[in-house]
């Protein structure tokens, strides 16, 4: 039988930190994204979005009750799309800023001396927490409330050993002003973190409304393959305009390619803008486009498949713009303008 459970309100994560000490939130508040500004939030959502469309359907009056006990669909203990993605979104920029945090202590001279870092670390561990608590609050059943803490779990110890393998070669605690700048990390360093972080996005996003693990697993790969290109791409571009900015703190500047494919996922950006496109070429990050459009092909035809069988749900996102499977082939094209 369908999964019930006592109906509950989602709920907005305070983003005012308001019970941490003055120094903790202030770095926990500038490195938290606004959602629509965060490529993992985004990506959350649009993998939500897609199997929303491709995946779930509220069952005909001709249905038997087997078959509509095995239909996934929305029910009335259970939000709509919009209010489930909404604190699973929050959880994952809450975690986009664990990230964030535990990547400028290991590379960035960001946080010097030992009581900023201190703070840095308080305020990395409070998101981390938050992200747990936060993703709570999604209007979902308990056995899949269940599942997207354990997927979280899951995505949080990826990211350990992730951050455990990538050990800087700069000294290991700056202290004082005269300290040694900390060695800058390799390309691998900054995007296999990403990465996995970009695959849990999506398996949250995906989970959250009940997606078939079809639409799970291709959400994974496109994510895995964007979020691989767009850090190579910061990196290079980095590294090779004078005076640029650096990649860890590009998106906070609004100059992240990252940002700009947060945009287009999001459905706030212009279709036709290439002005963001990044002005770095490379055979090995073109590869990671292809294979970012490659992961869309089960996508689209599970949603014709959809469409075909009357079986698409009437409960679209309200998100502004193209439709979902739109905005992420666009968002393999208008972050890489110069690469095409």
């Amino acid at each position: 039988m369908s999964e019930h459970l006592s109906a509950r309100e989602p709920t907005t994560f305070d983003r005012s930190f308001s019970n941490l000490s003055s120094t903790v939130r202030s770095i926990a508040s500038e490195v938290v994204l606004p959602c629509d500004r965060s490529l993992q939030a985004s990506l959350c959502t649009i993998a939500g979005e897609v199997a929303a469309t491709t995946d779930r359907r509220t069952p005909t009056v001709a249905e038997s009750d087997a078959e509509a006990d095995t239909a996934l669909t929305f029910d009335e203990h259970e939000g709509q799309p919009d209010e489930i993605l909404s604190s699973v979104a929050e959880a994952v920029a809450l975690l986009e800023g664990y990230v964030q945090l535990r990547y400028d202590l290991l590379y960035s001279d960001r946080y010097t001396g030992r009581e900023q870092r201190d703070a840095a670390v308080l305020a990395s561990d409070h998101l981390h927490a938050a992200a747990y608590a936060t993703i709570t609050d999604a209007p979902v059943p308990d056995g899949r409330s269940l599942e997207l803490y354990r997927h979280l779990a899951a995505g949080s110890s990826a990211l350990a050993a992730e951050f455990a393998e990538l050990t800087p070669t700069g000294p290991d605690d700056d202290t004082g002003a005269d300290a040694t700048p900390r060695a800058q990390p390799s390309d691998d360093s900054s995007v296999h973190p990403r990465a996995v972080l970009a695959e849990t996005a999506t398996t949250l996003g995906a989970t959250a409304v009940g997606a078939a693990d079809e639409t799970r697993a291709a959400m994974n790969a496109y994510a895995r393959s964007l979020s691989t290109a767009l850090c190579r791409v910061t990196a290079s571009a980095s590294s090779s305009e004078s005076g640029a900015v650096p990649a860890s703190t590009a998106a906070r500047a609004g100059t992240d390619p990252r940002e700009t494919a947060a945009r287009v996922l999001s459905g706030r950006a212009d279709a036709s803008s290439s002005s963001d496109g990044a002005a770095v070429a490379s055979p090995g990050i073109a590869r990671h486009i292809e294979r970012a459009r490659d992961a869309l092909a089960p996508l689209v035809d599970r949603s014709e498949t959809a469409a075909t069988a009357g079986t698409e749900n009437s409960t679209d996102s309200t998100t502004p713009g193209p439709a979902p499977l739109a905005r992420l082939e666009r968002a393999t094209r208008i972050p890489f303008a110069d690469e095409q």
